[in-house]
């Protein structure tokens, strides 16, 4: 193989490894809509200077359902979390999973158990990455919603509330939060519940 095949090659090799699927930074992120994160945590060894990193999702059939990563990664130990979605975006049925992972000379294939609290995969929640005008949005995946959520400071404590136990229709909403008087800068939280599933999320407030 001449070298300008190489070239070619390593460059298409390139191109594929950077359009599969998330970035490994933004897989190390603890999903905003997953109730039992935790239990969909994924750890990964890698135990050489740099290797190639395999993790797929299978259903009860072995039938590949999620692509989550195929990357070259440095040597440490990291956690990704697999947010309980397929490879087209929409949630899987609830029951038994298996995760295949291959980093190197390891191997391990788990179970995971997929469940779900009531309301925790009736919306795609996402949040602004613009701390001067924060917000939080919901694309609803259910004809309606029983909402709340509220603000609360770096303590956990209560600052604002934003919904009170509100019925939600349609199909997205976003909830920006304005404060009405003056507040510290820096970390707080949504605490956000949609029919019985709860979550904190945090977030940076520079205005």
């Amino acid at each position: 193989m001449n070298m300008y095949k190489i070239y070619l090659f390593l460059f298409s090799l390139l191109i594929a490894q950077s359009s599969m699927g998330a970035s490994f930074m933004e897989l190390q992120k603890i999903p905003h809509d997953s109730a039992n994160v935790e239990d969909m945590r994924i750890w990964i060894p890698v135990e050489k200077a740099k290797c190639l990193v395999k993790v797929n999702i299978l259903d009860s059939q072995n039938k590949q359902i999620r692509h989550m990563m195929e990357k070259f990664v440095t040597k440490g130990y990291y956690n990704i979390y697999w947010d309980k979605k397929d490879d087209s975006g929409a949630y899987v049925q609830e029951g038994v999973y298996k995760v295949s992972i291959i980093a190197g000379a390891f191997k391990r294939i788990e179970d995971f158990i997929v469940q779900y609290a009531d309301g925790e995969n009736s919306a795609v929640i996402s949040t602004s990455p613009d701390m001067k005008n924060p917000y939080l949005h919901l694309k609803l995946l259910k004809d309606s919603l029983m909402v709340s959520l509220e603000i609360l400071n770096a303590r956990q404590n209560h600052t604002d509330s934003l919904f009170v136990d509100s019925l939600i229709v349609g199909d997205s909403v976003r909830f920006e939060w304005n404060p009405d008087s003056v507040v510290s800068l820096g970390r707080y939280f949504y605490k956000l519940k949609i029919n019985d599933f709860e979550r904190l999320i945090e977030f940076r407030y520079k205005k």
